[in-house]
């Protein structure tokens, strides 16, 4: 499976990771499931690591994924972090990703670094 989910117990961090290439239906399950564990734990902090992900969908299915996303009751206190691919061919797409999904009103950050990215989602703000 080119994704995988978990939750940190501790930090209440959800983290999908992504790899290789995503055609449009496998993105759709890993966005269901990972909304899924945020429902089951009561999380609304989220790891996205697509540093090894190549792509495989198109700039429509990742604006349908966060309408989708969007949609769901609580979508605006979601805060997503997200490790940028490797490949330069993917970047764009996850560059679409967090201005389609912060027009959605979900907080959305990229990073290059592990750590900062959880230093961002583990900040003691309000949002």
């Amino acid at each position: 499976m080119p994704w995988s989910v978990s939750v940190d117990e501790t930090t209440h961090i959800v983290t999908t990771v992504y790899a290789g290439v995503l055609p449009p239906a496998v993105l759709r399950d890993a966005i269901a499931a990972t909304l899924a564990a945020c429902l089951e734990k009561h999380c609304i902090r989220l790891l996205a690591d697509c540093s090894a992900l190549d792509g495989g969908h198109s700039v429509m299915d990742l604006y349908d994924a966060a309408a989708s996303v969007g949609a769901v009751p609580g979508a605006s206190r979601l805060k997503e972090a997200v490790l940028v691919p490797t490949a330069a061919a993917a970047v764009d797409s996850v560059e679409f990703w967090e201005t389609t999904a912060i027009n959605r009103g979900i907080q959305v950050k990229l990073f290059t670094e592990r750590d900062a990215a959880l230093a961002w989602l583990t900040a003691d703000d309000t949002f």
